[in-house]
């Protein structure tokens, strides 16, 4: 199974991925972005919560998104498998097998 489509890559049955990307450094003219854009730069996660940052650099500008899932247990194995993705496309991300997360 792709990450992309994992059914734990969800909050309360919302799909989390691709997550909405805002601008790291708000500027005039930037605006939110969806998709499987940019190249991720690193990950910040807490072992407590749900929720994993990220933070990608399309078109050599900053973004930050935030990925939510209802199942602490999964969100940790996310932050550890994104974490050791750093410098690679969201899109290849979204394509990797994580089957033995289920």
């Amino acid at each position: 199974m792709e990450l992309r489509h994992h059914p734990l890559l969800s909050y309360h049955g919302i799909p989390s991925w691709p997550p909405v990307w805002s601008p790291a450094k708000p500027r005039e003219g930037k605006q939110l972005l969806k998709g499987e854009i940019g190249v991720l730069k690193y990950t910040l996660a807490n072992a407590t919560s749900e929720k994993c940052f990220l933070v990608i650099e399309y078109d050599n500008i900053p973004y930050v998104g935030c990925l939510l899932c209802s199942d602490l247990a999964f969100s940790t194995q996310l932050a550890s498998i994104l974490h050791s993705q750093s410098g690679r496309t969201i899109q290849e991300i979204g394509d990797l097998h994580v089957d033995f997360t289920l």
